[in-house]
């Protein structure tokens, strides 16, 4: 797990310090591992939820912080295509 500068800030943000921006990146990266095994009827199944909306809302947040992954599921969701990868931002 890359536990980039921008992650450290956004976790910082949120008065989460020390051993715990480690267990929340963490954890944070499993949520975006696991939505990103699910196919675009599942994930278009997640944005029906308020629980699968929040787990989107995770995965696409870690997403922000990292380099070369998907940044929109729910694009995928609604259209079956990937989006563009954004290596840049």
């Amino acid at each position: 797990m890359a536990l980039t500068k921008k992650l450290k800030q956004k976790i910082n943000d949120h008065s989460f310090e020390f051993d715990r921006m480690e267990r929340l990146a963490n954890s944070m990266e499993d949520i975006f591992r696991l939505v990103g095994s699910r196919d675009f009827t599942n994930l278009r199944q997640f944005q029906t939820t308020k629980l699968g909306n929040a787990i989107l809302d995770i995965a696409e947040e870690y997403s922000e912080t990292q380099i070369g992954l998907i940044k929109d599921f729910r694009t995928f969701a609604n259209t079956g295509k990937l989006p563009e990868i954004q290596y840049n931002k």
